[in-house]
């Protein structure tokens, strides 16, 4: 079943319960969200575990993070990471449980080390990458956010583990290595280029002669994440 939608969902001390960022933009709308907020995030005795409600015609599923600490207004933040999918069955639910309660895990060690979640600037860069996450989950049920020089998200859906792996062996791909020359077959969807600098940077300089290793050093970004992204772009040209 396709996700419909994502966005994260955070505490604020002046607007309460709000989505601070979505895609498609406009899908969640204010009111809407009031209806449930209080099941999004959730008390903190209601976080740290998988949250799956019937909402907005679909399924939302979520992880509320609630992170104590004296520097936080009111001594604690807290935000949630959601998928909108369409009505899911057990077996459905469990795989994009492990994916939300992932992402989860990888925006709380953000936040604990870098302030990615309390810091605005930072925190609208997470925004960014909603599109790219749908996209790529929707496209070959995984996905790499390369957050910045430092940190990558890497998500997968363990359901569609066989499907992903069918279609890069028909084309016998795995992933893509300095050595070779990535060449785009299909213009790379625009939400995804405004999603990710980047991205963005690295697709610029592909032309179908330069090898990976050449893109990534005249793009400015290092190596691995460079071949990470590219790789990603297998599963969404």
């Amino acid at each position: 079943m396709a996700i419909r939608a994502a966005f994260i969902a955070v505490f604020d001390q002046v607007a309460g319960r709000k989505v601070a960022y979505q895609t498609p933009a406009g899908f969640v709308s204010a009111e809407a969200f009031d209806a449930v907020s209080e099941y999004v995030i959730p008390k903190p005795v209601f976080c740290g575990q998988v949250v799956s409600l019937a909402a907005f015609g679909s399924t939302v599923m979520g992880f509320p993070v609630c992170i104590e600490d004296s520097k936080y207004p009111r001594n604690a933040l807290f935000f949630n990471a959601c998928l909108i999918v369409g009505n899911v069955g057990p077996h459905e639910e469990e795989a994009y449980s492990r994916v939300v309660a992932k992402l989860a895990g990888a925006l709380r060690t953000l936040e604990e080390e870098a302030s990615h979640i309390s810091e605005p600037t930072r925190r609208a860069a997470l925004g960014l990458l909603l599109p790219r996450l749908v996209a790529g989950l929707n496209g070959t049920g995984r996905c790499t956010l390369a957050v910045d020089e430092c940190n990558t998200i890497h998500l997968r859906l363990q359901d569609s583990q066989l499907h992903a792996d069918a279609w890069a062996g028909a084309r016998g791909v795995t992933g893509v290595e300095a050595h070779q020359v990535p060449v785009l077959v299909a213009e790379v969807g625009p939400d995804l280029l405004a999603a990710d600098l980047a991205l963005s940077r690295l697709q610029a300089h592909i032309d179908g002669r330069s090898t990976a290793a050449t893109v990534a050093s005249q793009a400015g970004l290092d190596l691995s994440w460079a071949l990470a992204l590219l790789s990603e772009l297998l599963g969404v040209t």
